[in-house]
């Protein structure tokens, strides 16, 4: 056998592991799961939760529509379909085990499903699943879920679960936040002191807060409002604090009510829709929490959008400056920054009694692998369970 000098290759442990860091950060989701099985050190650098988040924001981001059914099938379930869209706004086809849950919220790539008394947790990208909450002992009583949230807590590193509930009262509805860490065991009930409106089943996040609208309670309006029209408001549920917070609003124009139809977040700012004399405007918070950072984004002149109880959502802005939006829970539209032209998007067939809901997500390497709280004694009775109710927004 001809003996020759072999090449010397660096190993991966001999290469700085800021320069691993900086190589597999820029790599696809797929690929980085082929290279977690190179050694220990790969599989630890890409499973940390610090480079899931760096390697988020190299990641191409895509909006995410799902249907929501308002009648159940022959097993007693409600289901969606789930579907994306590409850079060219095309459909693409995404699918979903969890078809038949209750979708609670996204963050970094993990999507947080509820199903009777259990809260599953998925990521699409990685496929991993695995049930990491429960949803015992919130008390009694029918009640009905009007926003959720799902978000990141780095003060505790952990996930943070939020689920907003409307519990009947003989008098009038009382409105609780219920929040609970991944790894904890129990949940912490926060009382809201305004009506929470139905706008949206899942609340913005922006900077790990939700954000929901809602209105004054009747007999607090104040002397200048007209009756039967509470003032409508912007809520922050803060997350590190656990509490609601009123959210600045850009004044009103001219006289109006200054009407709000719809929250969501375009390119890290919070934005905000609300009507026009021509149209319909779109603002964003240039500054997070300032008033005077809300700026006009773009106005949609088009009358056929004046319709009654009506919801314009901004979902997402793609690489070619379209801002994509969900109109009245039922169409998905388009508006091209640059042309100002609004487009209608191809869409799947739209299934009979149900609703559209979007969202950004993020492909993600992210497992949110936290220890499984201990099981509790069982206990049979319905009224000890929260079920994820259809909301019947019109």
């Amino acid at each position: 056998m001809r003996k020759g000098k072999r090449s010397r290759v660096a190993r991966p442990e001999h290469i700085p592991e800021d320069i691993i860091v900086e190589i597999l950060s820029r790599l696809p989701v797929k690929t980085l799961m082929k290279f977690k099985i190179v050694c220990n050190q790969w599989k630890s650098l890409i499973s940390h939760k610090i480079f899931s988040l760096r390697n988020d924001a190299r990641c191409r981001e895509k909006p995410l529509f799902f249907f929501r059914r308002s009648n159940k099938d022959l097993t007693g379930t409600k289901v969606s379909t789930y579907w994306s869209l590409n850079s060219d706004l095309h459909v693409e086809e995404f699918d979903n085990p969890f078809s038949e849950y209750e979708f609670l919220g996204s963050c970094d790539g993990l999507l947080l499903f509820g199903y009777g008394k259990n809260i599953c947790l998925w990521n699409p990208s990685t496929r991993y699943s695995r049930a990491v909450h429960h949803l015992l002992s919130l008390g009694h009583g029918y009640r009905r879920v009007l926003a959720s949230g799902f978000c990141y807590d780095d003060s505790v590193d952990d996930y943070k679960v939020v689920i907003i509930i409307s519990q009947p009262r003989k008098s009038e509805p009382t409105i609780y936040a219920f929040v609970s860490h991944l790894k904890s065991i129990t949940w912490t009930k926060v009382i809201c002191p305004y009506e929470v409106l139905r706008t949206d089943w899942v609340a913005p996040l922006m900077r790990g807060n939700l954000h929901i609208l809602a209105q004054e309670k009747e007999g607090k309006n104040g002397g200048n409002q007209r009756p039967n029209a509470p003032q409508q408001l912007i809520l922050c549920f803060d997350t590190k604090r656990d509490e609601f917070k009123l959210w600045p609003k850009p004044d009103p124009k001219h006289d109006e009510q200054n009407l709000v139809h719809g929250l969501g977040v375009i390119e890290g700012c919070l934005c905000m829709v609300r009507p026009d004399t021509y149209g319909w405007e779109v603002l964003t918070m240039r500054e997070y929490g300032v008033k005077e950072s809300w700026t006009v984004l773009f106005t949609i002149v088009n009358s056929h959008l004046n319709a009654p109880r009506y919801s314009l959502v901004p979902v997402f802005l793609t690489n070619k400056g379209e801002v994509v939006m969900v109109e009245n829970h039922q169409k998905v539209l388009a508006y091209d920054l640059k042309s100002r032209n609004l487009l209608d998007v191809r869409q799947q067939k739209y299934p009979e009694s149900s609703q559209l809901f979007g969202f950004p997500y993020v492909e993600s390497v992210a497992d949110g692998n936290q220890e499984r709280p201990p099981r509790r004694k069982r206990n049979n009775r319905l009224d000890d369970f929260i079920y994820f109710s259809y909301l019947d927004h019109l």
